[in-house]
């Protein structure tokens, strides 16, 4: 093989190297970005899931009566309970 055969030759497998590794690159990219994704996908489905149970609480809560809900709060010493109205009541407690 002449010199410039052989330059020809190590020009062309450069290219492909660089070829390969460009989309070597490029799939580690989509890979991170569909991880990425996955993630966020998981984040809504447990945001979701705490939405759901803070409105199960909140049903479970206006089910009670205003004695039982100031009954919940002084167990939980929330101050002021006693003079909250039942949707207040109902909003603090949820929160905890």
């Amino acid at each position: 093989m002449s010199a410039t055969a052989f330059q020809r030759r190590r020009r062309e497998v450069l290219k492909e190297k660089n070829k390969i590794e460009n989309e070597s690159v490029q799939d580690t990219d989509v890979t991170q970005e569909n991880k990425v994704k996955e993630l966020k996908f998981i984040e809504d489905i447990e945001e979701a899931h705490q939405l759901a149970i803070k409105e199960d609480k909140i049903k479970s809560l206006e089910s009670l009566k205003v004695e039982e809900l100031k009954g919940l709060a002084k167990e939980k010493e929330i101050e002021g309970y006693s003079k909250m109205k039942k949707d207040e009541l109902i909003t603090v407690l949820a929160g905890d």
